[in-house]
Formats: structure tokens, C-alpha cells, sequence
């Protein structure tokens, strides 16, 4: 356990904030620590400083590799809002604090942590196990997975991943686990309006700020209906049988196009509702340049997420109908496709049994995450992935990610270390 504590507050001290990423440093950590064990490992570069180190434990080959992958980036931090230094890896109150604690550089840890117990173990494996922790990930993966993919196939070819996108939750205190098999399409896009500037003291109707701002207003209360497919249909049933639903709302009402009810949802509990729906959020907004000077463009960034099975851009047009107002115009700046894996696999029902074995209480889901991984790149070369976060967090923990004080508790790495171990090597040994 106090490998796993020491790689991950060694590399939450890696700034590798992205952008620029600069990953590189901690690649190469990373590649020390695994030699130093005897475990071969290589670092790919992609660009300056854009490292992705791979490691692997060979085994006799008779079954498909899997892949334990991970991402080194971290997104940008408000050093104001932090009660500690967001890169010092500070362990404190029982927990380790910094940014990537969980999103990902806790699952890279504890990945990592586990090749060096199987190697020091001596542990006869049937297929080879990879570990890769890639560049890039938090805006896209051009210089991490999919450039790996793209570029070094062989290094990181397998039949099955481990990645993250889904994890532990206790809520009310009972442990539920949300296994990731399909993760949303991305549309990225900037909605701009251009118009008339002019003195801040003599408004007149076409300033772009305010025609903005209305549009922003219409995304703001839209709720799109909910979508049905096998995985959200079960995960809400299951939630219902354990009542995890919020009160008065039934699976069936939930997935059903009562507006009044998918409010509710979305007021009660904004995951679940997510989960469920197409979304587009405005994020980031810019223009203007002083308070007295009306901006003659402004801008505001989308988010908009969709099921596996859509194009992400066909999103903007019924985006345009909720905005309804020729003065917007719409520029997509990501179009990414979702991705779905079967749940019909030895590796997810050994990942179910091997989760229900470690905590027998757990109410095991399949899920469809609202954020998108790495694990698309690699379904698209038809290798099946699946995200499993081994940590149980409480719903102020899950806020932290790409939050301030960004934290796991020590406990809570030390069982996902011990699962993620015994996962790995009920599934990989001879």
C-alpha cells in the first residue's frame, strides 16, 4: 500500500496541467519505476514534452492481452479555491490531495502498483498484461491514446481495457458501483453572435451580449426527453429495486416524456438525469473588453454530449430550433462519436463477480457515462472496454473531480488497489 501512496503523491507532483499537458517527466517516472522492477516499458513521445509510457508483463499468450490504462494530464486548477498547494501530492486527514488524485492519476497509482505486485509476486500469466498511461486525454487524446493507437498499435494492441469512467459511490452510505460499457458522443461547439457595438451608455437592440445571453437562457431550462436503451433501462430499474431513485420517481417514469418528472430528476439528482438525456451546456464566455464599451462579438462555449448510436454535430440542429434566433451562428470545434462495448463478455462478469465477492452489499450498474475516455479509441479497433474507477466515494469526493481539493482517501485506495489486484490476476492468470 505505501507504493500506491508514493506513486500517486510522486506524480501529482508532475504539473502536467492541459493545456500544455507536459507529460513527459512524469512518463519517464513512471518508466524508472517499472524498470527498476524488471518490468520492460518504453516512453512514446508524441510531441515536445508529450509523453505516454507503456509497460508490459508478458504471459504465455494463449488468451487476448489486457490493458490497464490510465491518463498522466490534469485539468487547470483555481489555486485560490485549494485549502492545500494543488500539486504538492499533500497526504493529509487520511486522504491524498491534489489535482488528479482521481481524475486519473489514483487508478494510474494503483494500475501501476499492481503490475509491480504481480511481478514481485511471480505470478504465471495466460496473456500478457500492458499498462499504458497516455498524453492528452483532457482535451481529446490526439497526443496520447489516439496517437498511440494510431502510430504504435503494437505497444498497446489488446483484446480488453480497463479504463476509467465509471467508479464507487456511496450514497446514503450503501456502495454502488457504476461499470462503464458505452460513454457519449461529443459536439464541442462556440455559439457567437455578432452585432452593433457602440458606447456602454446608450443601449440599443442589437447588442450581441444581451442577444447571448438570451440564447444561453433558452439552453439553460431546455430539457431534452430522455433516450431508452438497454443499458439506461437497466441501470434505472436496478436503482428503483434498491431505491436509489430519488423519492417518487419510478425507473418507468423517469425514462417516460413527462417534463414535469424529468425536472424533478434533474433538480433531485443531475447525474442520473444526465445519463439519460442528450445535454448542451454553456460553458466559457468571451468577448467584450471594457464596462463601458458594448462588444460588437461574443461567444459562448457548448458542450453537448449524445448517445453512442448519433453524430454528435446532428445535435446543433435541434439546438438551433431550442435557440430559434438567425442572429446565432454556431461553429463546431470537436465532433467525436460515443462508443458502446457488450456486457456479454468473461471480463465483465469477471469484473461483477470479483466486485460482489470483495463487497457483497454493492449494487452493481451498468453504465453509460456522460463524459467521454479513452476507451473510444480503442472500441472503434474493436477491443472492449470497460470503466471501473476502484475507488468508493462519497458525492462531495465525486464533486472534487475537476473541482478544488481534488482528494481520495487512503482507505479507499487501499481496497482499489486490493480489487483492482485481484481482478487483474483472477482474469489474467495461468
Amino acid at each position: 500500500m505505501d507504493d500506491t501512496v508514493k506513486l500517486l503523491c510522486d506524480l501529482i507532483r508532475f504539473d502536467t496541467t492541459n493545456p500544455p499537458g507536459n507529460e513527459l517527466p512524469a512518463a519517464e517516472y513512471l518508466k524508472g519505476v517499472m524498470e527498476a522492477e524488471g518490468i520492460p516499458a518504453e516512453v512514446f513521445v508524441s510531441e515536445d514534452r508529450r509523453g505516454n509510457v507503456v509497460a508490459r508483463l508478458k504471459g504465455e499468450g494463449g488468451e487476448k492481452p489486457l490493458l490497464l490504462l490510465g491518463h498522466l494530464d490534469v485539468v487547470p486548477v483555481e489555486r485560490s479555491m485549494w485549502s492545500v498547494e494543488p500539486f504538492d501530492g499533500v497526504a493529509k486527514d487520511g486522504a491524498v490531495y491534489g489535482r488528479g488524485a482521481l481524475d486519473m492519476k489514483g487508478m494510474v497509482a494503483v494500475e501501476a502498483a499492481v503490475m509491480l505486485a504481480l511481478k514481485r509476486a511471480g505470478v504465471p500469466l495466460k496473456r500478457d498484461l500492458i499498462f499504458a498511461a497516455a498524453a492528452d486525454e483532457e482535451t481529446g487524446g490526439e497526443k496520447g491514446a489516439r496517437w498511440l493507437v494510431d502510430e504504435h498499435w503494437d505497444a498497446v494492441a489488446a483484446g480488453y481495457v480497463l479504463n476509467e469512467g465509471g467508479g464507487g459511490l456511496l450514497m446514503d452510505g450503501r456502495p454502488v458501483f457504476f461499470c462503464q460499457a458505452a460513454e457519449k458522443g461529443i459536439c464541442w461547439a462556440k455559439m457567437k453572435v455578432r452585432g452593433s457595438g457602440g458606447h456602454g451608455s446608450m443601449p440599443h437592440d442589437d447588442n450581441p451580449t444581451v442577444i447571448l445571453a438570451e440564447a444561453i437562457s433558452k439552453l439553460g431550462v431546455h430539457l431534452f426527453p430522455p433516450i431508452r436503451n438497454s443499458l439506461t433501462s437497466t441501470a434505472l430499474e436496478r436503482m428503483e429495486k434498491a431505491g436509489l431513485l430519488p423519492e417518487g420517481i419510478t425507473a418507468e417514469q423517469a425514462l417516460s416524456s413527462d417534463e414535469e418528472v424529468g425536472l424533478r430528476l434533474r433538480k433531485k439528482d443531475h447525474r442520473v438525469s444526465a445519463m439519460i438525456r442528450l445535454t448542451a451546456t454553456p460553458t466559457a464566455i468571451e468577448g467584450g473588453s471594457k464596462t463601458n464599451v458594448i462588444p460588437q462579438e461574443v461567444s459562448v462555449d457548448l458542450d453537448c454530449r449524445v448517445f453512442p448510436d448519433m453524430r454528435p454535430s446532428d445535435i446543433l440542429e435541434t439546438v438551433r430550433e431550442i435557440v430559434s434566433d438567425p442572429r446565432v451562428e454556431f461553429e463546431v470545434t470537436r465532433d467525436t462519436g460515443g462508443s458502446v462495448s457488450p456486457i456479454d463478455t468473461d471480463f465483465w462478469r469477471e469484473i461483477q463477480s470479483t466486485m460482489v465477492s470483495a463487497r457483497p452489499d454493492v449494487v452493481f450498474l451498468p453504465y453509460q457515462s456522460s463524459g467521454g475516455t479513452d476507451s473510444g479509441v480503442f472500441r472503434a479497433k474493436g477491443v472492449v472496454c470497460y470503466g471501473a474507477d476502484p475507488f468508493f466515494m462519497t458525492l462531495e469526493e465525486w464533486d472534487s473531480i475537476h473541482g478544488n481539493d481534488e482528494r481520495v482517501r487512503i482507505e479507499s485506495l487501499d481496497w482499489g488497489l486490493k480489487w483492482v489486484y485481484s481482478l487483474v490476476k483472477g482474469f489474467c492468470e495461468a
